[in-house]
């Protein structure tokens, strides 16, 4: 990701101020935002609007389990107000047809921090079924037909345009691809209480 972005990414980054004297500008089981920048030669911005940066614990730090729901709690508040934001600003606002936002996850945790793919996919499953939208006085919130949250605003004849925000993991191992819908699948809240978002 680092390498896509280039300078520009590497740039924008370096605007979160340190938090300590290693130079650490996002704590463990904390997620930041950064815009993709117009006109920048990253094959990222065909496809990406924002990167959200969460940082993972290692496998075995203490509170580990607790510290990987939190980065995917904290990004997808990030994602959340940043679906907000656009929907928002948006010119066709009056329009009925929804308008879609896709978070794309890696299994955070599994790579170079060693969490076990069962644990990482149990957790992130955990994780994404338990977060809720953030309400905004802007906004309302209301489920939608297919048990998607909606976030909508009036228009000026009362319509309710409707965005939705959907959850993409973005893995390539067709085996932890597997696990990751397993753990879906078994998780209690997702499967009983309906999906905050399709897990598409």
């Amino acid at each position: 990701m680092h390498e896509l972005g280039g300078a520009q990414l590497a740039a924008a980054l370096q605007t979160f101020p340190a938090l300590s004297d290693c130079n650490t500008r996002c704590p463990t089981g904390s997620a930041v935002i950064t815009p993709l920048c117009l006109n920048s030669l990253s094959p990222l911005e065909q496809n990406f609007e924002h990167i959200i940066h969460a940082v993972s614990p290692s496998h075995g730090t203490p509170n580990c389990a607790a510290l990987l729901a939190s980065c995917y709690w904290s990004a997808l508040d990030l994602a959340w107000r940043s679906a907000c934001a656009l929907a928002v600003s948006d010119d066709q606002s009056d329009k009925k047809a929804p308008q879609s936002f896709a978070v794309v996850l890696p299994l955070l945790g599994a790579g170079a921090k060693a969490v076990p793919v069962t644990a990482a996919a149990r957790i992130a499953a955990e994780s994404c079924a338990s977060w809720r939208p953030l309400k905004t006085t802007t906004l309302d919130v209301t489920d939608g037909p297919d048990d998607s949250a909606v976030i909508s605003r009036r228009g000026s004849r009362g319509e309710k345009p409707a965005v939705r925000l959907a959850l993409l993991f973005g893995v390539q191992e067709d085996e932890i691809a597997g696990e990751v819908e397993d753990q879906f699948d078994r998780c209690p809240e997702w499967t009983e209480q309906g999906p905050t978002w399709d897990p598409t």
